[in-house]
């Protein structure tokens, strides 16, 4: 565990003063909710071993009154959901390499995703996003947005979209963007804590999670540029007057093989074919 890291985590996430829920997960789940980091550093002492998360977004403040306030507790009995949250602060874009379930990276498998996280920065940068932070994940690399975007089922259904975009994108047969971490009450790697998810071999060692760069300045991304990529994705085709009422019958398969197009490599997912 770094403290330093740690410290520097609760400056650049919570501003040294938002209420967070720290969630220990293992063989035994803890959960404990804090406004200060040296109570959070001497509380998770004892999980080093665990896989340790923070909730990156807005918390209501009545939750700090839960059972769990300013300590870890075995199995307690609520959670921050999605109801809890009072807005969206953070978008999490999570890129990873395709491993089995419960093992580490591989130093190689890890560098695979390095020109994926360059290839997304730039993409964002040139649609007009602010910067973001940059954190290793300790199995891949995490790009975190500044948000101000009020918790709604429409904007969860943005944020699902943009990584769904995302991942159509720029995702490979090795590397992928995640679309699972949508939804509200995300929680994310503690920076600072080590990843135990899989055993620590040489060829795939639990590493520590750090952050790599924080901009200048943390600025907020007006919520039109989260849904400006999100309206990338595409849509099924609706019969129409255009398309002679008839619904979306194109065979990709058919058109490359017609054409005589070349393929470097396929990447399928439940949906879709690149």
């Amino acid at each position: 565990m770094n403290e330093a890291t740690i410290r520097k985590w609760y400056e650049v996430f919570k501003n040294n003063k938002e209420l967070v829920e720290i969630r220990v997960v293992g063989d035994r789940s803890y959960s404990g909710y804090f406004k200060d980091v040296e109570t959070i550093i001497q509380s998770i002492k004892p999980y080093d071993n665990y896989n340790i998360y923070f909730t990156l977004n807005a918390i209501d403040e009545a939750c700090y009154s839960r059972k769990q306030r300013d300590k870890m507790e075995f199995k307690a009995p609520s959670s921050t959901s999605d109801n809890d949250i009072i807005g969206r602060t953070w978008c999490l874009i999570d890129i990873d390499v395709d491993k089995p379930a419960g093992t580490n990276s591989t130093d190689e498998e890890k560098e695979l995703a390095k020109p994926i996280v360059n290839e997304i920065y730039k993409f964002l940068r040139n649609e007009g996003f602010s910067k973001p932070v940059i954190c290793d994940s300790a199995n891949g690399f995490h790009l975190l947005i500044k948000q101000a975007m009020l918790n709604s089922p429409e904007n969860s259904a943005i944020m699902r979209d943009f990584l769904l975009v995302l991942d159509m994108l720029f995702s490979t047969e090795k590397v992928k963007v995640d679309t699972s971490v949508f939804n509200a009450s995300r929680i994310c790697k503690l920076y600072g804590c080590y990843s135990r998810k899989g055993s620590n071999t040489p060829d795939r060692p639990q590493r520590e999670s750090t952050i790599l760069k924080v901009p200048d300045e943390i600025v907020a991304t007006p919520n039109e540029f989260f849904k400006k990529v999100a309206d990338m994705l595409p849509k099924k085709e609706v019969p129409s007057k255009v398309n002679n009422y008839q619904s979306d019958n194109f065979n990709l398969s058919e058109f490359i093989s017609e054409h005589n197009i070349k393929i470097r490599n396929i990447v399928r997912s439940s949906s879709y074919t690149k």
